[in-house]
């Protein structure tokens, strides 16, 4: 699949939806590593495509928290890494919007 490499709403939906793959992927017996890349790596350009995004910023958090969940309870590898970015990206999330209640969420 080919995005716009400009579009923060492609990159946003590309990522959100490979984050709410994850569990349905894991659940299926499969390692989900491969569409937690997909989750990162999309939300990761859309931050940096516009850094004020909150929606965009709040799923990276949570597609980081997935990754360190994943390899608390599955996968055996430092989930560290990712618990710091996760907390990273929901701190980033509350400084756009302080109320938001989902990242709120990662960081409790």
């Amino acid at each position: 699949m080919e995005l716009d490499s400009e579009s923060v709403p492609a990159y946003r939906a590309l990522g959100t939806a490979a984050l709410i793959r994850i569990p349905l992927v894991t659940e299926a017996g499969t390692n989900p590593r491969e569409v937690m890349t997909i989750a990162e790596s999309s939300l990761e350009r859309a931050t940096r495509l516009d850094p004020q995004a909150v929606y965009s910023v709040n799923n990276l958090a949570w597609a980081y928290f997935k990754r360190a969940e994943y390899e608390i309870f599955v996968g055996g590898e430092d989930p560290l890494p990712a618990l710091d970015e996760s907390i990273g990206a929901a701190r980033r999330a509350l400084e756009l919007r302080p109320n938001h209640l989902t990242a709120v969420n990662v960081l409790l």
